[in-house]
């Protein structure tokens, strides 16, 4: 992994927690826990950890219905050529 994309995947994961922690659902608590950018910068995946574990999947539908808004959110902090295509998945390495 090069350093530029190690930087994208650091302050893509910082300001997806900071839009995250924004909007966020009562009663759940949502962790991005790391972000990997692909290696032609045009997707992105975005893992979370989600507590309660009884409402991780639909704290993750909760964030997938975001993603439109995340995209809107994200284009006035950076200014890349283009944004990566985002996804969500559970991050299961913990469990």
């Amino acid at each position: 992994m090069s350093k530029r994309q190690d930087q994208a995947n650091s302050l893509l994961r910082d300001l997806v927690a900071d839009f995250l922690n924004e909007h966020k659902t009562l009663g759940t608590l949502i962790t991005v826990t790391r972000c990997e950018v692909a290696d032609n910068f045009k997707t992105a995946t975005c893992f979370l950890t989600i507590f309660p574990q009884t409402s991780a999947e639909g704290g993750l539908a909760q964030a997938k219905t975001q993603l439109h808004n995340l995209r809107e959110w994200l284009r006035d902090k950076i200014s890349w050529r283009s944004l990566p295509v985002l996804d969500f998945s559970l991050d299961k390495g913990d469990k």
